[in-house]
């Protein structure tokens, strides 16, 4: 966003040294983090973990992705602005889902160790960011990267077990009905795991 919201070559603003910044669109856009956090609240019992993640993920990388193709364009201060609300707002509510469905899918036996590892592996994510950002990367190609990570994210959130109403630590036992697919063994998996299984085959998805 500094980047995008970087006046140095605008009019917005005329400053005599250091760097020049929409500093109200960098404010204004990190607003949209309550609305992302507020719409992942509405939504994500209505139309599942799953389908949050989809619509979050895929919305975030068509908004980032458009945000730098317009960028130096001249299309308006507000068609930038309204970009950057939607790209904060939807990557936003993708974090707040991945974090619910992260404690719903783990079981509690595996819990602290699956947060740990998870949080491991963001850490790689946080070392690099900087060098993708950097100003010798262009602006284009940090948004092909990022429609490229918001769309595997997306694709693999698809493959996810739907949570939503799953008691706590049952969802390892629905992924080992879905394994066998057909061949569920009554004596191993309760009929609760079965039934809720079977709804969630047939749930309608995006």
């Amino acid at each position: 966003m500094t980047r995008i919201f970087d006046n140095e070559d605008d009019v917005y603003y005329e400053y005599d040294d250091g760097p020049e910044f929409d500093y109200f669109a960098l404010f204004l856009s990190s607003t949209a983090e309550l609305s992302g956090t507020a719409v992942s609240i509405f939504i994500i019992d209505r139309i599942g973990r799953v389908n949050s993640l989809v619509v979050f993920f895929i919305l975030g990388g068509l908004s980032v992705f458009s945000l730098c193709l317009v960028d130096g364009l001249g299309l308006g201060r507000w068609v930038v602005i309204s970009l950057a609300l939607v790209s904060r707002a939807s990557e936003m509510g993708a974090a707040c889902v991945t974090w619910v469905a992260t404690v719903e899918l783990l079981s509690t036996e595996i819990l602290s160790t699956g947060h740990s590892a998870l949080n491991f592996c963001a850490k790689f994510g946080a070392f690099f960011s900087p060098f993708l950002v950097d100003g010798e990367v262009s602006i284009i190609t940090i948004g092909v990267v990022l429609i490229c990570v918001n769309f595997v994210a997306a694709a693999l959130s698809s493959t996810l077990i739907e949570t939503n109403g799953v008691e706590m630590g049952k969802a390892v036992l629905i992924e080992e009905a879905r394994s066998m697919d057909g061949m569920i063994d009554a004596r191993s998996v309760d009929y609760d795991i079965q039934t809720k299984y079977q709804e969630m085959k047939h749930a309608p998805t995006f």
